[in-house]
């Protein structure tokens, strides 16, 4: 029988993807399991990648779906779009198996050769005019490849004569020659003394090969004892994993932990344990050799994600273990699930693949099913974004809103807040760590005049002048001398007269307007964006100096910005890209320092490298980071001093995203421009645009908020209306973003499943 397997191996490996199966699987009889035989054949038809998904269609060509980056196309279908459905990719026929990485793809023909397609990702050199390759191009050095796998920033590759070459980023050892240094596409480096290997897999920073004699090869990061050599240090060259022999799979996780399958069908995991994902009845975070994972058998197929597995037993159904926070392992609750549990209503599975927190299966019909979390559309369900705008039920009166990339704020006309959205640092204020779907009050609070959002932190000004924090208080940002997180509503001390608010969603930092026309601030310091001249970062608020008579303020990734009652607008911290307004060597200001050509200024609003600034004759002004603006972000602009919009007049409110921007004008109507991978354009499409034009539907609009990727309007009648990311429900209409029970990704007959 060993004779016949050896036949099939050259045709089988050609089938194989980011966890190959090997050759030597054998029933007790000496056989090749059938089962296990027909699995092999099987995977590499699915791959889940961290932001992308991929597919070999039953006629050889290649389906992908989820974001496509505008610096990035690791989709190729011909425009840096983003696909919410499943859409071909061009110029590729003849694959046999795939694999997904975190911004590139791998394809294997069924001739022998490797083709790769990629943006501007650290895997691999920069090339074409965005710095990466937008359609698939042949690794003409590689020749007779039977596998391939793409880890987070670099791939491997297996030849039939036993050897495993690589390229991409190499700071950890992860490409296996003995050095430390990235490799490009156009030269791949051979994995020091491997031969024999039968199988692959690449994890974020490490690398896993199955030999013939079966036992399993690590090398690469190390920090969580995912190498299985009983240490933590990294190893830049192959290193046999202890005590594993008769192994038939492997599977390196896009987190710290690696899976390995023997031919008596049960499971061994070490590295990572903190969620369980090894061994839920060990307590230690960290196991540095392999562990039996216990309730497993005649498992065929295995695939760890981010920090959970996944297994498929010969029965068709799939198990899950780890982490269950975005319903990854298929299963209702969000809680730790420290033995295998079933995957909810799914069977006739034959090949699994996992990746970060999302789970793609293959059933027997060629059907493709996916489940856990659809933030960057890699489930194919559409739950991920809101192309056009969508009325949020249930919430009503609202006169200030604000969006955060993880949760979002709204202040009701009855002085109560509502939130929705992630609460995994206690953002909601409702004394839990539960995601929600729909906004709820949050309790303890009343009186609230305005409210403004961190990243994982909240903030609420009462009618008083009190400024009331909770959330993420890691960076300080809560403003009571801590660095404690809190999931409940408190005041900051010291800190009365307040009038307005303005917090920054990217880089920590939080300024407050009083009635004495001051500006107070603290958090993040690391840019000079506090205003007092140092880059000490303050966990209590302090004074910016120099600034009287100040009607607004507002706050960027790592700059900050004032308008004065006089009109001026005045700007200091981070210049690098001139969102300052001042040019120069684009150095950055630790004072408030005046932004030339501006006068007559009534609004004022900050990106993250830009800043825009609405004049009193209605006009709009921007500078800093323009290139999403200008030609879709292929070139960086640094646009000063502020210059006008072109065809934007009777503005009444702005609004500034991290690369999109939004303008209410006196009609009612709202107006777009910039990045839109989220749809946070809402004009229905995925295409960025460089002018702005109008959201259609919308009427009456009296203000906008918008986050890092997704948008609102808030309507005279007290309505609001949402559109872009549903990244964390953060949408608020009721439908998650996250999937406890697989859907559908594609229909039956789409994917091959009998060779």
């Amino acid at each position: 029988m060993r004779q016949g397997l050896g036949r099939w191996k050259p045709l089988l490996l050609s089938w194989l993807g980011i966890m190959a199966w090997a050759g030597s699987a054998k029933a007790e009889d000496g056989a090749t399991s059938p089962a296990v035989v027909e699995q092999r054949a099987r995977h590499g038809r699915i791959s889940m990648g961290s932001s992308h998904a991929l597919a070999v269609t039953a006629n050889g060509t290649v389906k992908t779906w989820g974001i496509n980056y505008i610096i990035t196309d690791t989709l190729d279908v011909g425009v840096s779009a983003s696909q919410i459905w499943p859409v071909a990719v061009d110029r590729l026929s003849g694959i046999t198996s795939v694999s997904a990485g975190h911004e590139h793809s791998l394809a294997l023909h069924q001739n022998g050769t490797v083709w790769l397609w990629y943006g501007n990702s650290p895997a691999q050199p920069p090339a074409g005019p965005s710095g990466g390759h937008l359609a698939p191009v042949r690794i003409t050095s590689l020749t007779n490849a039977t596998a391939v796998a793409a880890g987070n920033s670099f791939s491997v590759v297996l030849r039939q004569d036993g050897t495993v070459w690589a390229w991409g980023s190499n700071s950890h050892g992860q490409l296996g020659d003995g050095t430390t240094r990235s490799r490009s596409s156009s030269t791949p480096t051979q994995a020091q003394g491997l031969t024999q290997a039968v199988a692959i897999s690449a994890g974020t920073a490490h690398s896993l090969a199955l030999r013939q004699d079966g036992t399993v090869w690590a090398w690469g990061s190390n920090s969580h004892g995912q190498l299985g050599d009983g240490t933590t240090l990294d190893r830049p060259v192959p290193v046999q994993v202890q005590g594993l022999t008769n192994v038939v799979a492997i599977s390196a996780s896009s987190g710290e932990h690696s899976l390995a399958l023997r031919q008596d069908g049960s499971v061994w995991a070490w590295g990572a344990n903190g969620s369980g994902q090894v061994n839920g009845s060990n307590p230690a975070t960290v196991l540095t050799t392999p562990t039996q994972v216990a309730g497993l058998s005649d498992v065929v197929d295995l695939s760890a994600g981010s920090r959970f597995s996944v297994a498929l037993r010969q029965d068709g159904t799939v198990w899950g273990w780890g982490l269950n926070s975005a319903h990854q392992l298929g299963h209702p609750d969000r809680r730790v699930h420290t033995v295998p549990v079933q995957v909810a209503a799914l069977e006739d599975v034959v090949a699994i693949s996992a990746r970060d927190e999302q789970v793609l299966a293959l059933r027997q019909d060629g059907s493709l099913w996916g489940w856990g979390n659809n933030d960057q559309g890699t489930l194919a369900t559409g739950s991920d974004v809101r192309l056009t705008p969508v009325l949020l039920g249930g919430l009503s009166h609202v006169t200030s809103l604000r969006a955060s990339n993880s949760h979002v704020l709204a202040r009701r006309q009855d002085g109560t807040v509502w939130s929705w959205g992630d609460n995994a640092q206690g953002q909601l204020g409702d004394a839990t760590a539960y995601v929600r779907e729909i906004p709820a009050q949050v309790p303890g609070l009343s009186d609230v005049v305005d409210v403004s959002t961190s990243s994982r932190t909240s903030f609420a000004l009462r009618s008083d002048g009190t400024v009331w924090s909770w959330g993420d208080g890691t960076e300080g940002l809560l403003g009571d001398g801590t660095q404690v997180s809190r999931n409940t509503p408190a005041p900051v001390p010291g800190l009365t007269g307040s009038t307005a608010l303005a917090a920054t969603d990217w880089a920590s930092h939080i300024l407050v307007l009083r009635d004495d026309g001051r500006v107070w601030a603290w958090g993040n310091n690391s840019s000079l964006q506090l205003g007092d001249g140092t880059n000490t970062p303050r966990t209590t608020p302090l004074l910016v100096p120099g600034l009287t008579d100040v009607r607004a303020v507002a706050a960027g990734c790592m700059h900050s910005l004032a308008l004065r009652a006089d009109g001026s607008v005045w700007a200091w911290g981070n210049n690098v890209f001139g969102q300052l307004g001042i040019g120069g060597n684009y150095s950055s200001q630790g004072t408030p320092t005046q932004v030339p050509g501006l006068t007559n200024v009534k609004a004022i609003a900050a990106g993250m490298f830009y800043s825009m600034a609405l004049r009193a004759d209605g006009t709009v002004w921007t500078w800093g980071d323009t290139s999403r603006f200008m030609d879709g972000g292929s070139v960086i602009h640094r646009m000063f001093p502020p210059a006008q919009v072109p065809g934007l007049t009777e503005v009444a409110a702005l609004g500034a995203g991290t690369y999109h921007a939004m303008a209410v004008r006196t009609d009612g109507s709202v107006w777009t421009w910039g990045y839109n991978p989220y749809g946070q354009l809402g004009d229905g499409t995925l295409l960025n645009r460089t002018t702005p034009a109008p959201v259609a539907g919308l009427q009456g609009v009296t203000a906008v908020s918008t986050g890092s990727d997704l948008a609102f309007a808030l309507l005279a009648n007290g309505e609001v209306h949402g559109w872009g990311s549903n990244r964390d429900s953060r949408i608020g209409d009721g439908q998650a973003s996250t999937h406890a029970i697989p859907g559908n990704v594609l229909p039956p007959a789409s994917i091959q499943v009998t060779p």
